[in-house]
């Protein structure tokens, strides 16, 4: 099976470390980013290309992007992270990730030009002060398809996995048999007849309930009289058709269900004809 997937999903997936929580607060908003990529943009000079795109391959997975930034005259590749406040406070994990976004864009640049060395930057972009501050480093082709090779493998090993899982997954939903089916399509057609309802109480019927409790419990809904007789008629007859018979092994032994002046059912509106 081939797969394609973008170059920052890649590096999502691959390149997390440390926590999880890709989160960092304060960061800018989404109109704040693009004017600030665009402000670091037109500082660069002529022949500067902005949003460059990239694609490459690898044995099973299309990898396909689009670089912030190039520089022919320097082979310097940018990538453009815009932030608010003190610098410091852009967590490790990070920074790790848009190395690792500068990176892949790298291999595939070097791929596409047929370049032996790059020059890789992460620029830094507050959007409050307008100031820049770039990290750069120099990194071989040979360097850079090795951790282009090595991302490509963490991907496709979990995408396996996860084919796996789901074939599984589906192979065993298709042996197990429910035993409200065949009230599936009263319940069904009963929500969809009632628009005006606000609030909707269903019953799982895998859960042990007394008939007369479940039917009376089984939904709940603010509507007129005419569409809640509707309603009724097709819950009781489903209730009747999945509820335990008295004395099964699933009925249970623990108390009746609360009445409804009990707290627990006090938020519901009244039924109609209750």
């Amino acid at each position: 099976m081939s797969y394609r997937v973008a170059v920052r999903a890649l590096c999502e997936f691959t390149a997390k470390e440390g926590d999880l929580d890709l989160r960092f607060t304060p960061s800018p908003t989404a109109q704040e980013g693009m004017a600030g990529h665009q402000t670091v943009v037109d500082r660069r000079g002529d022949g500067y290309i902005a949003e460059l795109p990239l694609s490459g391959s690898y044995p099973g997975l299309l990898v396909s992007g689009r670089a912030d930034g190039y520089d022919p005259q320097e082979r310097r590749l940018e990538e453009i992270k815009t932030h608010r406040g003190d610098i410091s406070r852009i967590p490790a994990n990070h920074r790790l990730l848009h190395w690792a976004q500068v990176k892949v864009d790298g291999w595939l640049l070097c791929q596409q030009l047929e370049l032996e060395e790059l020059e890789l930057a992460v620029v830094y972009f507050d959007v409050m002060s307008h100031a820049e501050h770039a990290f750069s480093d120099h990194f071989t082709a040979a360097e850079l398809e090795d951790f282009f090779n090595q991302q490509c493998q963490l991907f496709l090993s979990g995408a396996e996995q996860e084919e796996a899982h789901r074939i599984k997954r589906d192979e065993h939903l298709q042996s197990i048999s429910f035993p409200y089916h065949s009230g599936g399509p009263v319940l069904s057609g009963a929500n969809y007849r009632i628009r005006t309802c606000q609030t909707i109480l269903s019953v799982n019927p895998l859960v042990p309930l007394r008939p007369a409790a479940s039917c009376r419990c089984v939904a709940r809904a603010r509507t007129t009289s005419k569409r809640w007789t509707s309603l009724s008629r097709g819950m009781r007859w489903w209730c009747s058709r999945v509820s335990p018979a008295p004395g099964s092994p699933r009925w249970p032994s623990a108390p009746s269900m609360p009445r409804r002046s009990d707290a627990t059912l006090s938020r519901w509106p009244p039924m109609h004809g209750a």
